[in-house]
C-alpha cells in the first residue's frame, strides 16, 4: 500500500496522465488522457495562436478599401479607427463650414498601416494565453479525473 501511495505523488508531481509506470509492471490503472489542447507544445501553441491571430486580420484588411466593410471587418480591425483618432485626431477640412469635410493625410495612412499588423499581433498573444489557459485547466482536470478513476477502482 505504501508503493501505491508513492506512485500516486510521484504521478501527480511529474503529471504523468496517460500509461502506466514501467517499473511498476502494470500493476495500476492506466490513467486518463489528456485533451487535445493539452498535447499542443510551445512551438504547436504559437503556431496555432498565430494563425487564429493573422488569417481572421488578414481576411478583414482586404475588405479596407470597400465602401461598406463587413461586420466581421468592422469588428475584427475596430482598434484601427481608434489609434488613426490618437495619431492626428482630423486632417484638413476641405468642405465647408456648414459641411465639414475631412480629408486624410499621409500621417493618417502610416498609423493605419501600422494599425492592422498591430492588431494582428495583439490577437495572437491572446489567443496564446487563452491557449495557454486552457492547457494547464485540460491537464489539471485530466489529473483529476484520472485520481477519481484510480481511487475509484481500488
Amino acid at each position: 500500500m505504501r508503493t501505491k501511495a508513492r506512485y500516486e505523488r510521484v504521478v501527480s508531481k511529474l503529471g504523468i496522465v496517460e500509461g502506466g509506470c514501467t517499473a511498476m509492471r502494470g500493476r495500476f490503472p492506466r490513467r486518463g488522457r489528456m485533451k487535445s489542447v493539452a498535447l499542443l507544445s510551445r512551438r504547436g501553441r504559437w503556431l496555432l495562436a498565430a494563425a487564429l491571430g493573422f488569417c481572421p486580420t488578414l481576411v478583414a484588411a482586404r475588405e479596407l478599401n470597400e465602401v461598406e466593410p463587413s461586420a466581421f471587418a468592422r469588428l475584427v480591425l475596430a482598434p484601427v479607427p481608434l489609434i488613426v483618432r490618437l495619431v492626428a485626431p482630423r486632417g484638413p477640412n476641405v468642405g465647408t463650414v456648414e459641411r465639414p469635410l475631412y480629408e486624410g493625410t499621409p500621417l493618417h495612412s502610416l498609423a493605419a498601416l501600422v494599425a492592422v499588423p498591430l492588431c494582428a499581433a495583439v490577437y495572437t498573444l491572446v489567443a496564446y494565453a487563452l491557449l495557454s489557459l486552457l492547457r494547464r485547466r485540460g491537464a489539471k482536470g485530466a489529473n483529476e479525473a484520472a485520481d477519481t478513476v484510480s481511487t475509484s477502482s481500488t
